[in-house]
C-alpha cells in the first residue's frame, strides 16, 4: 500500500510530503511514539471511534512501513495516550487510556472514566516489546507501582 506521510521541515519551516510503502497504521492520533536509529515506532492510538493496541514501525530511510506482532491475549490493552521509550533494543509501553480486553496486569490499576460510557478509563500497566527478537514481556514492577495518573507530552 502507498501512503504519503507529512514532514515538518524546521529548516524551511514548511511542511512536504513524502511518499511510503508498506502496512501503514491505521489513520489515528494520541498514539505511544518512539524513535531509534532511523526507525520511528507507533504503538495504539485511537481513531475517534475505536482504540488500538497494534505496533507500526517505519523505516527512515527507506520509507517503508512493517507491522510488528504482538499476542492479542496477553499483550497491552487497547489504548491511546501512552507513553513509550526505546531502550537497550526495547520499546517500553507505560500506561494510557483505553479499554481492557481482558484480566489487568499483575499489579497494575484501571480506573473507569465515570464520565463516559463504555468502560473507558486509565491504566498505568508496563510491558517491555524485545525488538530483536519480537516477543512481548510483562514488565514486574519491585517495590510499590505509582499511583495512576496521566502523562502527557508538552512541548
Amino acid at each position: 500500500m502507498r501512503t504519503v506521510i507529512q514532514i515538518y521541515e524546521c529548516s524551511t519551516e514548511s511542511w512536504k510530503e513524502l511518499p511510503t510503502s508498506g502496512t501503514p497504521p491505521p489513520g489515528i492520533y494520541e498514539c505511544g511514539t518512539a524513535y531509534s536509529d532511523h526507525v520511528l515506532y507507533l504503538f495504539g492510538g485511537r481513531d475517534g471511534t475505536s482504540f488500538y493496541a497494534s505496533l507500526h514501525q517505519l523505516d527512515t530511510r527507506s520509507m517503508t512501513w512493517m507491522q510488528l506482532s504482538l499476542p492479542h491475549d496477553s499483550g497491552p490493552m487497547r489504548k491511546s495516550d501512552c507513553q513509550m521509550i526505546y531502550y537497550n533494543d526495547s520499546l517500553i509501553v507505560i500506561g494510557g487510556y483505553g479499554i481492557p480486553s481482558g484480566e489487568l496486569q499483575s499489579g497494575s490499576q484501571f480506573t473507569e472514566n465515570k464520565h463516559l460510557q463504555g468502560g473507558h478509563g486509565y491504566t498505568n500497566e508496563i510491558h517491555k516489546y524485545h525488538i530483536s527478537q519480537g516477543k512481548l514481556q510483562i514488565v514486574t514492577v519491585l517495590g510499590k507501582r505509582d499511583q495512576l495518573r496521566i502523562i502527557k507530552n508538552v512541548q
